[in-house]
């Protein structure tokens, strides 16, 4: 009996109905599949619209199987689509509605609050399609609070015109209370407080032609088979993929099944399989490893940048991988968490910072957005800290910088006096100068002032200073290697005018040369 399917599917023509992300696969004739096209359509057409996305697309193809004696079931992730079954005449279940709004939503929209994003699914599973007449309004089984809200505002004439500006609103990261009274000109809870009076609303729906719009293409025999199996349980498929000729949507099936139990290298044995066999399945792809052909296959996949970030050690590596899965997929708080994280391990504080709050903006619930409120707070001290470190680095960098030019340029100094003393070599650092007189009579004479000039005179040179009295002495250096000099520097004992006349304490012992015109030979110099 399980197998009957594939049986029938090898007899019987399929046709394949196509529009948007839809596709309807039928052996029950072509009207019934065309009528859930359009029922499928006018959905997405008009959900879309209010949302402002009026082509919404979805990550997988939403695939409905239409075949005599088929059960209802809901929407599945199978081997390459999402994927359900209907008897030929059976009305579209709001179910359907409901879940096909949750995989546009995830697929094409920004986050909103979950009561609002919950109130639009509700409210649209009892969308009634009559071809291109549509109404939206009749009331859900349960009616909950948060469809009462937006019905209110989606059927009352006065609110209705503004329910795509709130919707904006909130895809944007408004909070909501602004992003209602930018709407409405009223909070949320002044709304809850009015009225609701059931009714619905006639929307424009998509000029639609079903028989012009939706063409038949037909579906090879062993393709349909393998949409057949993929309806099964888990049991009854495996035994169908294996009845199946050896083929790449075989193989997939398999690896999936494989998957869906736990057994990793079970599954990649056959994805692999179907890869050699010329599997174009983004998803069996991306289980062997393969990320780039995954992204290529799928370029709107977010998964393939995740799974390769995750095989990366250095932040930097990772940061525009994960850029990039959070741009694919902006509801995804998770990634945008990975990015955050990434971003400051790289050193990227801000645009770690801008990371956490597009996370937050994304979180589905609110105990989930202020867990990511209280992890963005320990990563802002964290940063502080971090940048403070940084900053502390940088001076202490430049400090050591600062003394090694310093030492470079003391150096210098201690060379030059070196050859201003005719060659003796500079003093140690630190060590204390002794003083000394060749003749061993003692400085005898100390004059405090400026030195304005120096006057070489082929060996000995003749100081020209002003004392602090106005007076000018003049005292004579007989041997530079006998005189003791300290503070001096290259400039001390320049020949000629000192440019500008430099302060010095001097040392000397009296004895006038008339001939000189001295006072004393020099025996030390401190300049200041």
């Amino acid at each position: 009996m399980l197998c009957l399917p594939l049986a029938l599917a090898a007899q019987e023509r399929w046709n394949a109905f196509r529009s948007g992300p839809f596709e309807v696969v039928t052996t029950g004739g072509d009207k019934p599949a065309r009528d859930v096209l359009v029922v499928l359509e006018q959905f997405r057409h008009t959900f879309g619209t209010l949302l402002s996305r009026p082509e919404m697309g979805s990550l997988w193809p939403i695939r409905v199987v239409v075949e005599r004696g088929a059960k209802t079931t809901g929407f599945v992730l199978a081997r390459d689509a999402w994927i359900a079954s209907i008897a030929p005449g059976t009305r579209v279940p709001q179910q359907w509605l409901r879940e096909c709004g949750r995989i546009l939503l995830d697929s094409s929209a920004g986050r909103m609050p979950r009561e609002t994003e919950e109130g639009l699914l509700e409210m649209f599973s009892t969308l009634d399609v009559q071809v291109t007449r549509v109404t939206l309004g009749a009331p859900p089984p349960e009616r909950t609070p948060a469809w009462h809200r937006l019905h209110l505002v989606a059927t009352n004439p006065e609110y209705s015109g503004k329910l795509r500006v709130l919707l904006a609103n909130l895809q944007q990261g408004m909070d909501e209370d602004p992003a209602w009274r930018n709407a409405f000109g009223k909070t949320r809870a002044e709304i809850d407080r009015e009225t609701d009076t059931p009714a619905t609303i006639a929307l424009s729906g998509r000029a639609i032609d079903p028989e012009f719009h939706f063409p038949p293409r037909p579906v090879e025999a062993p393709l349909a088979r393998v949409i057949a199996a993929d309806l099964l349980p888990v049991d009854a498929a495996r035994r169908a993929y294996d009845a199946l000729p050896d083929s790449a949507e075989a193989h997939e099936g398999l690896g999936f099944l494989h998957l869906r139990e736990g057994n990793a290298a079970g599954a990649r044995r056959h994805f692999a399989k179907a890869i050699e066999l010329g599997s174009r399945n983004a998803r069996a792809h991306l289980e062997t490893g393969a990320f780039e052909s995954a992204s290529k296959l799928n370029p709107r996949w977010a998964e393939p940048y995740l799974r390769r970030a995750a095989t990366e050690k250095d932040p930097r590596r990772q940061a525009p991988l994960l850029a990039i899965a959070a741009k694919l997929d902006p509801r995804n708080a998770a990634a945008w968490s990975a990015l955050a994280q990434a971003q400051f391990g790289a050193g990227l504080f801000s645009e770690s910072a801008r990371s956490w709050i597009a996370a937050e903006r994304a979180a589905a619930t609110e105990e989930e957005r202020a867990a990511l409120h209280q992890t963005r707070l320990g990563m802002d001290q964290r940063r502080l800290d971090a940048e403070a470190a940084e900053r502390k680095r940088l001076a202490g960098e430049k400090e050591r910088e600062l003394e090694k030019l310093k030492n470079e340029a003391l150096e210098r100094i201690r060379a030059a006096e070196a050859r201003a003393a005719g060659g003796n070599p500079p003093l140690e650092p630190g060590r204390k100068v002794e003083e000394w007189w060749g003749d061993n009579t003692g400085p005898g004479a100390r004059v405090n002032g400026v030195l304005e000039r120096m006057d070489c005179l082929g060996g000995p040179a003749r100081l020209a200073i002003r004392a602090s009295d106005g007076k000018t002495v003049q005292l004579l250096i007989r041997d530079p290697s006998q005189v003791v000099i300290e503070g001096g520097g290259e400039q001390t004992l320049r020949c000629g005018p000192q440019k500008p006349p430099r302060k010095l304490t001097a040392d000397y012992t009296p004895r006038a040369d008339k001939k000189m015109q001295t006072s004393g030979d020099a025996t030390f110099l401190r300049f200041q």
